[in-house]
């Protein structure tokens, strides 16, 4: 579930930009074959992006979107200890998270672009 805003900006007949914000809510059970005991939940979740369009005609146009999607997760004690089959030295920790932070903010970047027809009904 998502709900996205975007504020339009023509720069000149042939081109067009925008920036936009969107934010929703993602949800997933846990994995059967995650022994870890790491579990996403559920979480919400924030995704700014800017993207353009240059007409090439009066329908054709190019596309292109960069986009950043933020959560933040939320990772099991667990990952704080040390594995018994490869235990680190005091100086020199073997565990997942050997800072002890159980929580952080994580991001999942990407860049679109296409070729696009304009209809008019």
């Amino acid at each position: 579930m998502a709900l996205q805003f975007a504020v339009p900006c023509v720069v000149e007949h042939q081109e067009e930009g925008g920036l936009g914000f969107g934010g929703g809510f993602a949800s997933a059970s846990a994995t059967p074959a995650d022994t870890s005991g790491f579990n996403f939940g559920s979480e919400f979740y924030l995704s700014p992006s800017i993207g353009f369009r240059l007409f090439v005609g009066d329908r054709l146009h190019l596309r292109g979107e960069a986009r950043a999607t933020f959560w933040k997760l939320d990772y099991p004690t667990t990952f704080t200890l040390e594995p018994v089959q490869e235990p680190g030295t005091p100086g020199n920790s073997n565990a997942v998270i050997p800072s002890g932070k159980l929580d952080e903010w994580t991001s999942s970047s990407w860049l679109q672009a296409g070729l696009g027809y304009s209809f008019s009904f």
